[in-house]
C-alpha cells in the first residue's frame, strides 16, 4: 500500500509504517514563517493548539525566562509534553480546540488568556470564548505558506495533519477514491468538503493514526 504523508514524518512513525509494508511518500505541503515576536505582554493563561507555535514560544529565550508565571492550555500532547519537558505548568489538554474551549468555558471563565498561534487559523477558540464574554488576546507567531505539489504517483492513503496541508494539497492534485487519514476533527471537516472516503484518529497523535491505518487495510 502507498500512502502520502503531507508532512516529514518522524522517523520512527515512518519506520514503524514500513515494517507493516506501507511504501511512504512524505512532502510538506505547508511550510511556517515565523512573524516578529509579539512585544505585548502575554496574559498568565497561553492558550496553544499548534505545535508550531509552541515551539517558536520556546525558542525565545526572553519568554522561556519567565516560564514560571505562566500556566498552558493545549490541544494534543506533543504540545504538553514540549512545554513540560521544559517545566511548564500545563493546567489543561485537550484532543480538539472546541473540547478545549468548552473546558475553559466551564472551568476557567473568569480567567483572561492569551491564544498563541498561526495568521491563518480556524475560529474555534475565538468564537467559543467570546460567545462566553471571556477577555482573548490574540498572539500571532507564525503565518502557514501553502506548498502545493502535483503528485504522480497513484496512491492508497494520504495522511492529512491540517486543514491547510488539504487546501495546499487539493491547488494540484484530486482526492478522487483515496482513503484520506486525519489527524483530527477539523482536518476531518476539510476533507468532508471533497470526499465522504476517509477516518478521523481518536486523538491528535500518530498512534492513533497508526491504528486507523491497520483497521483500514489489515483488518
Amino acid at each position: 500500500m502507498r500512502l502520502l504523508a503531507t508532512k516529514i514524518l518522524a522517523p520512527e512513525f515512518k519506520e514503524r509504517l514500513i515494517q507493516q509494508d506501507f511504501s511512504v511518500i512524505e512532502y510538506p505541503f505547508i511550510k511556517i514563517r515565523p512573524l516578529p515576536f509579539p512585544k505585548d505582554t502575554f496574559q498568565k493563561h497561553i492558550i496553544l493548539t499548534s505545535q508550531h507555535a509552541t515551539q517558536l514560544l520556546l525558542e525565545q529565550a526572553s519568554f522561556c525566562s519567565q516560564l514560571n508565571d505562566y500556566r498552558f492550555f493545549c490541544v494534543g500532547e506533543k504540545s504538553a509534553k514540549m512545554l513540560k519537558a521544559q517545566k511548564a505548568r500545563v493546567l489543561e489538554i485537550a484532543p480538539s480546540a472546541s473540547v478545549l474551549a468548552e473546558t475553559i468555558r466551564q472551568s476557567y471563565s473568569d480567567y483572561a488568556f492569551s491564544y498563541c498561534c498561526g495568521h491563518k487559523r480556524l475560529s474555534i477558540i475565538e468564537t467559543q470564548l467570546g460567545k462566553a464574554k471571556i477577555i482573548l488576546h490574540i498572539q500571532e507567531l507564525y503565518d502557514t505558506i501553502l506548498n502545493p505539489k502535483q503528485i504522480k504517483t497513484t496512491l492508497d492513503g494520504i495522511l492529512f495533519y491540517s486543514p491547510s496541508a488539504v487546501e495546499s494539497y487539493l491547488l494540484k492534485n484530486k482526492i478522487d477514491q483515496v482513503h484520506c487519514f486525519c489527524i483530527g476533527t477539523t482536518t476531518a471537516k476539510k476533507v468532508r468538503q471533497y470526499t465522504q472516503n476517509y477516518s478521523v484518529a481518536k486523538a491528535p497523535h500518530n498512534n492513533f493514526i497508526f491504528l486507523d491505518l491497520m483497521q483500514h487495510y489489515h483488518a
